[in-house]
């Protein structure tokens, strides 16, 4: 912390700096954003604590600081890495030893700083904005440095990220390093943010316990949903191994949090060596909705400089198109550009299989005559107004391949895949830099503008050649692939398949494939511009490509074709083509809109809509679960209550009864009525699916 000479009294925005009596050594800082406080109490001999996390306290006074600060004082409140202390009961934030010596930490040297260069005098309140709480402390008997940063970002997201440096001598062995928040009380409930129907949350009561393997954790007071309630939502900014815990302590107080799930053995931090966390997110809100805003607005801000338009992807990358010839392919293509996509990507593998290979390839710049040049090919995409695009697996080697003989240390040491491809580990240098190579001499080559990286997800438990873990490693090295990629390939847009804000900060679009994304947790994380969603062949009789279900759940994404439109009949393409337009045109929309979940609808129906910023236009997806028995209101949320709107359903396939057809083909309706009063639907079967699209008058 700063020099006790350092104590005069200060003024900081938005609030004042109060010197608090009952305290000659204690800090108080309040940060503030988007509704959002988190009020911490610094010390110089421990680390900090979070006294409140959630709503907004608003501008605090002396009075009121102090009340906080009596209430918190009785609680035995754990710091952001607890340690062994009374009061919490669950293992401490640091795992770690030297040969089973110095494994409990008491870090009794702390030093604080804002980064905006606020002070922090001793004794005083601090109110400030957005910032970022910079922490270095010591604990000299083990040997250990911590550096800890909390940050409370202008969307009102709670993220914080721990270090510790080894300054013993000898090796430290550190197993875990998990930060900690408090939320709510002890009558929250599990809030089973895998559950992919939106309209039905799973709760449980809440229970000490982790969530291993999940991306995303929250918990919400009794009765909390996707409108109203408060929520808490924790999530690890990783694309490894990963675990998410809730914590309650002796006193009553339940804590969320975790961090990267290490192996064991897999970080041993030699003398002056260093681990980082990941980023652990944390976002409050006033429901799901809420909570969803501030992930997606973190993200927003962070990628809006770059004026990425996210195009209409026909991925002809998939199994599903394998066996298909270069005519074939041809044909398809123009199938695509005629229903209104932009990009098409075809697989490297499928490139090779039919005789142009990528990397082999003549590069004539599309000026040969052949029909073996791969450039050639491109050149006949570009020409039906398709961009062209490349999937790849770089990790990827045949197990009689130069590489595979030559350097079998490279390897994974995990079973071969049901193809016999093997796979390199990145977290070896050589290896990773052979994949650089790979990847430069296939781009340099060929002008593509987009890549669909399928990547063995590091998050798998392999091992290395020699049997140690590598999970870590590989990430890591996936992540600096692919910062390289942006920096020598800025044009090209990138897709990986998977999902987490580490990712999202670095490519255009996360995907799943072709399941419907948009009510599970990924909708919570991403917004609709980056979820790749993806039109694909039907799974169940009653949704068809075509069907409005279908067509609803790929519209509120990143709309995306995996299907043989040569297998769909003229009306079916008239209707693709006529859903494509209408997403191009409302794209921008999509792109910085809320999404929204009424809480009231019918059991039997589930509603997500995405809402213009300003409120002027929408569109909701309706989907039956099951067959009501009769028509039923839905009232849809987040419109501009004063305004009147032009409420008009979207084109299904005439006749097709899973297309119901309200007896309203358009309704000019205030917003208040729309919430408050709902419209009325038809009775459908399970599986129908029904689109509005909303326009401001």
């Amino acid at each position: 912390m700063p020099d006790r000479a350092a104590a005069a009294p200060i003024t900081a925005a938005p609030g004042t700096a109060i010197r608090l009596s009952d305290s000659p050594v204690t800090v108080l800082l309040h940060l503030r954003a988007s509704r959002v406080s988190v009020l911490l109490e610094l010390h110089a001999d421990r680390l900090p604590v979070v006294l409140h996390w959630g709503r907004d306290l608003g501008e605090l006074g002396p009075a009121d600081a102090a009340a906080v600060r009596t209430l918190g004082a009785g609680r035995l409140l754990a710091s952001i890495v607890p340690e062994a202390q009374p009061g919490w009961q669950s293992r401490a934030g640091i795992q770690g030893s030297r040969s089973g010596r110095g494994w409990q930490t008491g870090f009794n040297s702390v030093r604080s700083r804002l980064l905006s260069g606020t002070r922090l005098p001793y004794g005083d309140l601090v109110e400030v904005g957005p910032d970022t709480l910079i922490v270095q402390a010591t604990d000299s008997e083990t040997g250990l440095d911590l550096d800890l940063a909390v940050q409370l970002t202008p969307a009102g997201l709670l993220r914080c990220r721990a270090g510790v440096t080894n300054r013993g001598d000898e090796v430290y062995q550190l197993d875990a390093l998990d930060l900690f928040v408090p939320v709510g009380d002890a009558q929250v409930e599990w809030l089973d943010l895998g559950d992919s129907t939106p309209n039905r949350l799973v709760r449980l009561p809440a229970a000490s316990g982790h969530r291993s393997g999940k991306s995303l954790l929250g918990v919400g007071e009794p009765g909390a949903g996707h409108r109203a309630g408060s929520v808490w939502l924790a999530h690890v900014a990783f694309s490894g191994a990963q675990r998410l815990r809730f914590e309650h302590s002796t006193t009553g107080i339940g804590y969320i949090g975790g961090g990267e799930l290490l192996a064991p053995g897999e970080v041993r931090l030699a003398v002056g060596g260093s681990y980082h966390t990941p980023w652990l997110c944390w976002v409050w809100g006033e429901g799901l909705d809420d909570a969803a805003g501030r992930f997606h607005d973190q993200l927003r801000t962070r990628r809006s400089a770059a004026g990425v338009t996210h195009p209409i992807v026909f991925d002809a990358s998939g199994p599903e198109f394998s066996e298909l010839d270069r005519h074939a392919m041809l044909k398809l293509a123009e199938y695509a550009a005629a229903v209104g996509a932009e990009v098409i990507v075809l697989d490297v593998s499928w490139c090779t299989r039919i005789g142009l290979d990528p990397y082999a390839d003549s590069g004539s710049g599309g000026h040969s005559d052949r029909l073996d040049d791969l450039e050639r090919l491109l050149s006949r995409l570009r020409g039906f107004g398709l961009e062209p695009g490349l999937g790849i697996e770089p990790e990827l080697i045949t197990p009689d391949s130069d590489i595979a003989a030559e350097h079998p240390d490279w390897l994974l040491a995990s079973a071969p895949r049901a193809d016999g491809g093997r796979l390199l580990d990145l977290a070896i240098v050589p290896a990773m830099g052979h994949v650089w190579e790979r990847l430069t001499k296939l781009l340099d080559r060929h002008q593509v503008g987009y890549l669909i990286w399928r990547c063995d997800p590091p998050a798998v438990p392999a091992r290395s050649h020699r049997g140690e873990p590598t999970v870590h490693g590989r990430t890591l090295a996936s992540y600096r692939l692919l910062d390289a990629l942006a920096e020598r390939y800025p044009h090209v847009q990138i897709q990986t398949v998977r999902a987490d804000l580490a990712l999202a900060g670095r490519v255009q679009s996360l995907t799943g494939g072709s399941v419907d994304m948009t009510g599970s947790a990924l909708a919570q994380l991403l917004p609709a511009e980056l979820t790749g969603t993806r039109l694909a062949p039907a799974t169940e009789p009653v949704r068809t490509p075509a069907s409005v279900s279908a067509l609803s759940a790929a519209f509120l994404g990143q709309f995306g074709l995996a299907l043989d439109l040569r297998t769909l009949s003229a009306a079916e393409l008239r209707l693709l083509h006529g859903w494509l337009t209408l997403h191009k045109r409302l794209r921008g929309m999509l792109a910085t809109g809320r999404l929204v979940r009424p809480d009231c609808c019918d059991s039997a129906l589930q509603v997500r809509g995405m809402v213009a910023a300003d409120s002027s236009e929408a569109v909701f997806a309706i989907g039956w679960r099951e067959r009501p028995g009769g028509p039923r209101t839905v009232r849809l949320a987040g419109l501009d209550f004063g305004r009147r709107y032009r409420i008009s359903p979207v084109a299904g396939r005439a006749g097709d009864p899973y297309a119901p057809v309200p007896a309203w083909s358009h309704l000019e309706i205030i917003g208040s009525a729309v919430e408050r009063a709902g419209l009325v639907v038809p009775d459908a079967p399970a599986g129908a699916g029904l689109m509005l699209r909303v326009e401001g008058i």
